[in-house]
Order: C-alpha cells, then sequence, then structure tokens
C-alpha cells in the first residue's frame, strides 16, 4: 500500500509534468503518421486510376514509379508504424522511467543483448535489473526472429519475458513448473512432426504413382521420410515416461489443473510449492495476459519466463493520449507482481530448504 501511494505521488509530482510536455509532441508525431499514410494511399489511388484509364504505351514513367513505390512503401506501413511508435516510447522513457524506477528501490534499465541461437535472432525490448532486499534479479523482454530480415517487418515468431532471481538459499534438486498450455505445446511436436511426415510420404507415393506408375521406386523415399521422424518420437516418449515419473502430486486441485510440476525431490518440491506460492504464480499470467508460464527453481536460482501477447513495461504510446493512465498503472503492476515473489518466496532469507 505504502509503494502504491508513493508511486502515485511520484506520478504526479514528477511524471504528470513531463507527460504534458509531450503530450503535444505526441499529436505532432502522430499527425506524420498519419500524413504519410494519407500520401500514399492517395498516390496508389492515383496511380492505379492513371493506369486503367491510360493506354499502355502511353503509361508516364514517373506514375509507374510512383503506383510500384507506393505499393511497396504500403508494404512496409506496419513496420513504419511500429518503428515510429518505438522512436516515441523511448524518448518518453528515457526522461521518466528513471524517476518511476526509484519506487521499486535499486532497479534500473539496461541495454540488454540481441544474439543468434539455432539460426534464430532474439531481439532485447526492454531490460530491467537490480536488488530488491538483497536479492539480485534481471527482467529481459525478448521478440525472437526466426530470420533477422523479420524484425524490420516486425514478424514475431515468438515474444517472451525471462525473469532471474539469484537469491540466498539454496535448493538440493530442481524444480519445473509448467503452466497446462506451455506442456502441451512441448508434447504434441514430436506428433506434429511424425503427421506431417506421414502426409508428406502417403503423397510422394500418389504422386509418384499417377506419374510413374511404378511403387517399387516409390516406397523407399517415402519410409525414409518416416525414419525421419522416429528419432523424435522416441525422444517424445522418453520424455514423457520421464516427466510421469517426476511428476509432482499436490494438494491444490485447482493449480494443478493449470499447471504440470515436476521434480527430482517431491518432498522438496511440495515445500516450496505453498499456497501462497502458487497464488503469485497465477497472478503473474493473470497480470501479463497470457497462459503460458514456466518456472524453474535450481540450484540458487529461479526463471519465469512468460510469454504474453501485449506489448510489456510501456508508460506510454503514440496512439493512445498521455492523459490516460491505464499504461503507467499496467506497468507499475507489471514490476509489482515480479517484486512480489521474492516476498512471497522470501528469497532474501538465507536459510536452506
Amino acid at each position: 500500500m505504502a509503494r502504491a501511494q508513493e508511486f502515485y505521488n511520484i506520478y504526479k509530482q514528477a511524471i504528470e509534468p513531463i507527460f504534458q510536455e509531450f503530450e503535444p509532441i505526441r499529436r505532432k508525431e502522430l499527425q506524420k503518421v498519419y500524413v504519410v499514410i494519407a500520401v500514399v494511399i492517395i498516390l496508389s489511388i492515383i496511380a492505379i486510376i492513371y493506369s486503367v484509364i491510360s493506354k499502355v504505351h502511353t503509361i508516364n514513367i514517373w506514375f509507374l514509379s510512383i503506383f510500384y513505390g507506393s505499393i511497396v512503401f504500403f508494404c512496409f506501413m506496419p513496420a513504419f508504424i511500429f518503428w515510429r511508435n518505438k522512436v516515441f516510447q523511448k524518448k518518453l522513457k528515457s526522461k521518466a522511467l528513471p524517476k518511476l524506477l526509484k519506487v521499486f528501490g535499486d532497479i534500473f534499465p539496461t541495454k540488454g543483448e540481441s544474439y543468434y541461437t539455432r539460426n534464430k535472432y532474439t531481439a532485447c525490448d526492454d531490460a530491467f535489473a537490480g536488488s530488491y532486499k538483497d536479492v539480485s534479479f534481471s527482467i529481459n523482454e525478448e521478440r525472437v526472429y526466426d530470420e533477422a530480415w523479420q524484425r524490420f517487418f516486425n514478424i514475431v515468431s515468438s515474444h517472451r519475458v525471462v525473469i532471474k532471481f539469484k537469491f540466498n538459499k539454496s535448493i538440493k534438486g530442481h524444480v519445473d513448473v509448467e503452466s497446462e498450455e506451455q506442456n502441451a505445446k512441448g508434447s504434441l511436436s514430436g506428433v506434429v512432426l511424425f503427421g506431417v511426415c506421414a502426409i508428406f510420404a502417403v503423397l510422394t507415393v500418389i504422386m509418384g504413382f499417377k506419374a510413374t506408375g511404378r511403387l517399387d521406386c516409390l516406397l523407399k523415399p517415402a519410409v525414409k521420410t518416416l525414419v525421419y521422424a522416429i528419432p523424435t518420437i522416441i525422444g517424445g516418449i522418453g520424455i514423457y515416461f520421464i516427466k510421469e515419473k517426476l511428476k509432482v502430486k499436490l494438494e491444490d486441485v485447482e493449480f494443478e489443473k493449470k499447471y504440470k510440476t515436476y521434480s527430482d525431490d517431491q518432498v522438496e518440491a511440495r515445500y516450496i510449492l505453498t499456497p501462497s506460492f502458487m497464488e503469485r504464480l497465477k497472478n503473474l499470467e493473470t497480470v501479463f495476459g497470457t497462459n503460458q508460464l514456466s518456472c524453474n527453481i535450481s540450484g540458487s536460482y529461479m526463471t519465469i519466463t512468460i510469454e504474453p501477447e501485449d506489448d510489456l513495461f510501456e508508460i506510454g504510446s503514440l496512439f493512445t493520449s498521455l492523459k490516460d493512465t491505464k499504461s503507467i498503472v499496467k506497468f507499475y503492476k507489471e514490476l509489482t507482481s515480479i517484486l512480489d515473489m521474492i516476498d512471497t518466496f522470501k528469497l532474501d532469507e538465507r536459510t536452506g530448504l
């Protein structure tokens, strides 16, 4: 309650004047975006009309340039809008965020890192680091792209927030908690792969038989296609039985319906997953607007991965009036829900489990 009041006081005293200063800038930037969109649409319409009413050999090269240029820019329009909004949000954050973060203690924005892993490009959107009650933590909002060029068009394959805590106690084994959706997604991957390979193999045989009238030369590549999926299927089956052996039975029936818990130490897992801790995990899903969450606890570290649909840790937008406090309230709830995990799990205590 005291933190919420302090946050409100800082907002009224320090942030509201900044927002009042940025509101005219926001409106001007938004007008520029709308003007660019309007010009592109008008030029495209003019070029289309001119090309329809004119004979092909009389079409002016300038109109062709305008037409194709407009079409190209129209394809880039979502990326252009996303980029202009991010530029505005970055300027707003650089001035307002340091003041807002004072409420939460020793926490500060960091640059974050972009990197390649397994042919995927991961770009850091927002990143924070700090310490709360002597517990070090980091927060990284990441967007994953299958190819680097997809970042330009904002074609995101996955969007996640990775939260890491280094606490002052240690556990002997490990505990994994996965939401039902996250668990099902991993379990279905092998089945989907085998299904795709099977369909491909059948189509290969059917189409090949129609073309050649022979089956003997077609069965071999079809079998090879199915064999390709066998290691994945075997691995998936093995993981399934291992998980079944490590599954933790909890008394909270509602929690068990939403999450699957695995551990190599059943007693330790039940000690960790207190009713208040489970409630905080569910609260994270509510605050971040997702049903895909996983939590790993091992040694002195706890890592929570969330896959939200919306952009997080934003305090304003080019397309929303800065007089609207919804973004600020949402930002406060997002950070508070993370810090509450430290209080709930008592990560600052130096006792072992």
